[in-house]
């Protein structure tokens, strides 16, 4: 490979670094704050009194923990296959 095209991939190769320094940042701001939300809708469900836990309002907090617990560990495999990838 002649010094033009090894020059064009190392280019190439620190285009993708920063691409992926920049979105594992961004992926995790995203999961600490999905992991706070989801914290604070866990508290409401945890502290629903009994009376109140066969109503549609408390099925759907469970359902959006149940979602937000999805979304972050997707994004946990993301970061993971980022990383996996940058080795």
């Amino acid at each position: 490979m002649n010094a033009k095209r090894r020059k064009a991939l190392d280019e190439i190769a620190a285009d993708l670094t920063e691409i992926k320094d920049d979105l594992d940042t961004k992926l995790s701001d995203i999961r600490d704050r999905l992991e706070a939300v989801k914290e604070e809708e866990e508290e409401v469900v945890d502290n629903t009194p009994e009376n109140l836990q066969t109503t549609e309002r408390y099925e759907n907090a469970c359902a959006a923990v149940d979602s937000m617990e999805s979304a972050l560990s997707t994004i946990d495999d993301a970061i993971s296959e980022i990383e996996s990838a940058a080795e």
